[in-house]
């Protein structure tokens, strides 16, 4: 009896010493299954990036030609846009940029020369109410929002739309009269389509506020008749 107890002792003593290298290997290796997770979570965000430009890619196939190179310009440098629709491709928070949006419908503008305006390129800006008639007459594609804060410029290259910003506040300052800035514009985006660059096509020139100062809500009209109530005008009547 004690001669198979000790061979049963022996037996557990060379089973334990077998196992002993797979032991100290999982030892070794505490942070193994979070390695592999961290490999799981990179495949799965690669493929959701893929997904994504495949996504747009589709969207603007059957999109115009300018459209369609722009949409390719802007992602090629942004990435794949944040929201994809049908008809428009938007991203958001490119700094210093508030949004960034591709349109699939062209508007024909013939200033300087025709060309379809399909990018719209929003910052936080506010144009003071006296010179948005001097913004207009500069150029229709540079639109002021007032309430919203923002200034957005239309074109088809991302240059030309920073080149309208920059003349744009140079118009608001003072710096340039609207006639003057049409003149700069139509040399400067003359310069830029045949190479040539320019600091007012590379960057904004002035510094962005942030969107809370650009603002404007406004302030409400004194004595009006307001059928929703004074407390809460635009909430919605009870039925």
């Amino acid at each position: 009896m004690g001669r198979m107890h000790s061979h049963f002792i022996l037996a557990m003593v060379a089973t334990a010493f077998l196992l002993a290298p797979s032991l100290t290997f999982a030892q070794a290796n505490p942070c193994a299954p979070k390695s592999e997770a961290k490999a799981e979570k990179s495949k799965r965000s690669n493929a959701s990036k893929n997904d994504k430009e495949a996504r747009w890619s589709r969207v603007t196939a059957s999109w115009p030609e300018t459209a369609k190179n722009t949409a390719r310009e802007i992602a090629q440098k942004y990435g794949a846009p944040d929201m994809v629709g049908s008809d428009l491709l938007v991203w958001r928070n490119k700094s210093p940029y508030v949004w960034i949006q591709v349109n699939r419908k062209e508007v024909q503008h013939n200033f300087p020369a025709p060309h379809k305006d399909v990018l719209d390129i929003a910052i936080p800006y506010k144009v003071p109410v006296a010179m948005l008639t001097k913004l207009a007459e500069f150029d229709g594609s540079a639109v002021a929002m007032r309430t919203k804060g923002l200034l957005v410029a239309s074109c088809f290259k991302e240059g030309l739309d920073v080149l309208i910003l920059n003349l744009a506040n140079d118009v608001v300052t003072g710096k340039k009269t609207p006639e003057q800035a049409r003149t700069a514009f139509g040399e400067i985006a003359a310069g830029m389509m045949k190479g040539k660059k320019n600091p007012y096509t590379e960057s904004l020139q002035f510094k962005v506020q942030p969107l809370s100062a650009t603002q404007d809500p406004d302030e409400p009209l004194e004595n009006a008749a307001n059928p929703c109530g004074a407390k809460n005008p635009c909430a919605t009547k009870k039925r």
